[in-house]
């Protein structure tokens, strides 16, 4: 099954270089939305404590930088810090049972006190923002994308003599 994809779309996941470049035709394009390693860190130290949030080193440059030594082409990278306002203690309850990896172990009986100083704060400054950080990268495999009919006789009709 070797180059067989002209396209794989990626979203949130892992990859693995080397089945990224055998999977991919020469010319074909590797497309991954990833979140970042320092997204939201506002929030685990909220519950955590400052200084105690573990960011990852995961960028839009760390991923292009992995895919370039792997001989990927890169056509695009974008990244993006997008904010978010949680306007009540209910939504970061709600939040985190959603995503437990953000707040290991997380419970309403575990971090009462937490969610308490984190509804008064909400109601003395209107919303308690997280900034989040997330990419886009776009990658090709280099060399020529082959053309489809390469080793193919043209096609005749039954119709033509």
């Amino acid at each position: 099954m070797d180059g067989q994809f002209d396209l794989i779309i990626n979203r949130h996941d892992c990859w693995d270089d080397r089945e990224l470049g055998r999977l991919l035709r020469n010319g074909g394009r590797f497309i991954t939305q990833q979140c970042g390693g320092y997204g939201e860190l506002e929030l685990v130290e909220w519950f955590l404590g400052q200084g105690n949030a573990q960011a990852m080193d995961w960028t839009a440059e760390v991923a292009s930088r992995r895919l370039q030594e792997a001989g990927f082409v890169i056509t695009d990278a974008q990244e993006t810090y997008p904010q978010s306002t949680f306007a009540h203690v209910g939504a970061v309850v709600y939040y985190l049972r959603a995503i437990p990896w953000l707040v290991q172990g997380f419970s309403v009986a575990k971090y009462r006190d937490r969610l308490l100083a984190l509804h008064e704060h909400i109601q003395e400054h209107g919303g308690f923002t997280v900034t989040d950080q997330q990419f886009l990268i776009e990658a090709v495999k280099p060399g020529a994308a082959p053309n489809p009919r390469d080793g193919l006789s043209p096609r005749r009709s039954h119709l033509q003599p």
